[in-house]
């Protein structure tokens, strides 16, 4: 939960990913000579004439001094908004000369000369994302976007008027007559295409009463069409590719290219580019893996989501992963042990803390703090630090020793307050007297970067120790960063790497599975894995608010779900599926198979839900799926076949999926084989309470019906020795 300057204590590792040296001047034009290509070596006639780059190298040197001086100039500062759009429209150009380029080497290179090549390409995308990142923030500045005296200056911005009416909408619920003053105000706007693609993302994600306003996917594309920004081609895209399966097969190409075109600036282009790449879907730019171009999108967009982490005010503290459906539908999400129910989040959780705080309580003085630090959507509350600052200083002069570190947080970076490093020690030392193991990492941070007292990176790594002794797995990251430029202790990359993964897999911190993605990638203290940088990465872009923007929350989809709009939920739910979440395709299989929700276009459900279940791969909700699908025997998509159901129910259950292994024992009993079926419900017993609960009742009767078994049989035999004495006395 350390803002701006957690990402500078692993500079290192995030350059050495990519290393960006960004930047421009004017877009060079490609030298070009014209080459004979053809498909077929028996008929080289049938071909045609390519104008390919002349010389690769002198290309990508060209973009490189671009990146460099465009980088220089921009950090500078005192560039208007002219200047920053003729670099923004320059760094394009080079995109799609980078393009072309990867698509001529087929034609001009060797292997070596491929590979080399290829390389670079990634390595200047990198840089030109950089660079195009580095340019939106300098445009926000020089066009006072922060500022709302000067909000209308940004050709972008929507109206007060009409942003007022998207809250009436959400906040009363649809109906037609605002609606259509919406759409009269989105013509007047100053960017009516942006009012349009915010109409659409209302009509298409926004949970509704579907008595009252039905989804209409094609009025809503449509209306995407008709704004036709950028963003808006990108989302009409994505949608058409998770809704439309039965057209995927022949426009896949044509949109992977958009996607490609705009994946260095578009956040959802590139997830969903990426999860294609990984998954074979789409084609490489080269021969290579196709994990190698997947895991630099990857690696972007996870960026992107430890950078929203940080303008945000860190890590919540309560991340929830996409809720399943199937076990939400069940009652299975909440635990048996719920006696008395305090809520969390919304009105109820903000009245409940806030009758509380006025009863004295400084734990709810607390926990008010942080409901206003983070903000609640659910219950209107918008990330306020000042209001947040009050609240931790109440409950601080109480004794809270947490709302003293949060105090410790805030003036350490500026947060609601002015900095003040010497204060934020202060108030650290004295959460860490009484054993509080967030204020024991923030001393280590303090004396690690010097704020407010002496920099000492030997003690700091002692304080990052003591938090890991007091159950603070965040501290791994620092101990991490120590051992990996070897500050404070001797350079280790094993021990690095040790305490990254560590810190990966005991939080739920996106600055650390960042981390342990880059030392997959690069194989520092571990051998390299492009696979297992991907997982890495893509747990941390997954969690971007930038899927808030265009309403793609798990939450709404979630809520759409609850409120009967099963449409707007398995919309939701396909495409999260196509950006490879394999809940969500769990998610939007329920809905299909189970809720028996109609497809957007003519494929049959079930077809189209044992394909989502396919596309969640190792996923034990899905194997399981996949098993009654072939024990059914589902309409157009399987066969009924034991053998495969029990095979597909193993691979579940080997994952502790305890319903699969209870329907792999009923399936043995339908067979006559009881000792199978045993075994299965003795192996789904051993599972956690209250998971195994379904297999218990009949694993029981199983046993009992065994000893009956028992019983007779040892009666026969006594009675058959019986008679036989009887007889032969």
């Amino acid at each position: 939960m350390w803002v701006d300057q957690c990402v500078v204590l692993l500079s290192l590792i995030s350059c050495v990913f990519f290393n960006a040296n960004a930047t421009p001047v004017d877009a060079a034009k490609r030298r070009t000579i014209d080459v004979w290509v053809y498909d077929d070596a028996r008929n080289p006639w049938d071909g045609k004439i390519v104008a390919i780059a002349a010389d690769a190298q002198e290309t990508l040197d060209t973009i490189q001094e671009f990146l460099t001086t465009s980088t220089h100039r921009v950090h500078d500062g005192d560039l208007d908004l002219v200047a920053l759009a003729s670099i923004e429209t320059a760094l394009y150009e080079h995109f799609y000369t980078l393009v072309d380029l990867a698509k001529d080497m087929e034609y001009t290179m060797s292997s070596e000369s491929m590979k080399s090549t290829a390389a670079r390409i990634f390595e200047l995308n990198g840089s030109m994302q950089d660079l195009l990142n580095l340019v939106s923030k300098q445009r926000k500045v020089a066009s006072g976007r922060h500022s709302s005296a000067s909000a209308a200056t940004d050709p972008y911005a929507l109206s007060d008027p009409f942003l007022d009416m998207y809250d009436e909408l959400v906040d009363m619920g649809y109906s037609p007559a605002a609606f259509e003053r919406w759409l009269e105000l989105a013509a007047s706007e100053a960017s009516p295409g942006t009012a349009y693609e915010a109409i659409a993302t209302y009509m298409l994600f926004q949970p509704q009463d579907t008595a009252v306003y039905p989804l209409n996917l094609s009025a809503a594309l449509d209306l995407l069409e008709r704004a036709g920004t950028a963003s808006a081609k990108v989302l009409q895209t994505i949608v058409r590719m998770a809704v439309f399966q039965n057209q995927i097969a022949s426009a896949a190409s044509t949109a992977d290219a958009l996607l490609r075109t705009h994946a260095a600036t578009n956040f959802l282009a590139r997830m969903v580019l990426a999860a294609r790449l990984y998954s074979h879907a789409a084609a490489p730019l080269t021969d290579d893996d196709p994990c190698e171009e997947a895991v630099a999108y990857y690696y972007t967009s996870a960026e992107d989501s430890v950078q929203d982490m940080i303008d945000s005010g860190g890590e919540k503290e309560n991340y929830e992963p996409m809720l399943r459906l199937s076990e939400a539908w069940m009652g299975m999400h909440r635990s048996s042990d719920d006696l008395l129910e305090v809520p969390l989040n919304g009105m109820d959780a903000l009245d409940y803390v806030r009758s509380l705080a006025l009863g004295g309580n400084p734990e709810a003085v607390h926990r008010l703090g942080e409901m206003h630090f983070f903000g609640d959507a659910q219950a209107g509350l918008a990330p306020n630090p000042i209001e947040a600052l009050r609240h931790f200083e109440e409950a601080a002069a109480n004794g809270i020793a947490h709302s003293m570190a949060n105090l410790g947080l805030m003036y350490a970076n500026g947060m609601g307050v002015d900095p003040n490093p010497e204060r934020a020690v202060q108030y650290f030392q004295q959460a860490a007297d009484q054993g509080n193991a967030f204020a024991v990492n923030g001393l280590g941070y303090m004396h690690w970067t010097g704020q407010g007292v002496a920099k000492n990176s030997t003690k700091a790594v002692g304080y990052f120790q003591k938090a890991v002794d007091l159950g603070f797995p965040e501290a791994h990251q620092y101990l991490g960063a120590a051992y990996l430029d070897g500050d404070g202790v001797d350079q280790n990359n094993t021990r690095a790497f040790h305490h990254f993964s560590i810190a990966a897999n005991e939080s739920d911190s996106r600055q650390a599975h960042l981390n342990l993605g880059i030392m997959y990638y690069k194989g520092l203290g571990t051998p390299r894995s492009c696979p297992l940088a991907v997982q890495a990465f893509r747990t941390v872009a997954w969690r971007a608010a930038l899927f808030d923007d265009v309403l793609l929350s798990p939450e709404l989809g979630h809520k759409a779900f609850l409120r009967g709009d099963m449409a707007r939920s398995l919309l939701h739910y396909s495409i999260w599926a196509l950006f490879g979440v394999p809940q969500a395709a769990c998610n939007a299989g329920f809905l299909l198979d189970q809720m028996h929700t109609q497809p957007f276009d003519t494929t049959p459900p079930l077809q189209l839900a044992k394909a989502l279940y396919e596309a969640a791969g190792s996923d034990p909700e899905a194997l399981r799926k996949l098993g009654h699908c072939h024990r059914d025997g589902w309409d157009h998509a399987c066969s009924a076949n034991a053998t495969i159901a029990l095979e597909y129910y193993a691979k579940a259950g080997s994952l502790h999926d305890s319903e699969a292994l209870y329907s792999a024992g009923m399936l043995y009993t339908t067979h006559g084989k009881w000792d199978q079926a045993h075994d299965a419900w003795q192996a789904c017993l051993s599972h956690d309470y209250p998971t195994n609960m379904p297999c218990i009742l009949p694993a029981l009767a199983l046993d009992v019906w065994a000893g009956l078994i028992w019983v007779a049989t040892s009666v026969v035999h006594a009675w058959t020795l019986l008679h036989d004495i009887v007889v032969f006395s």
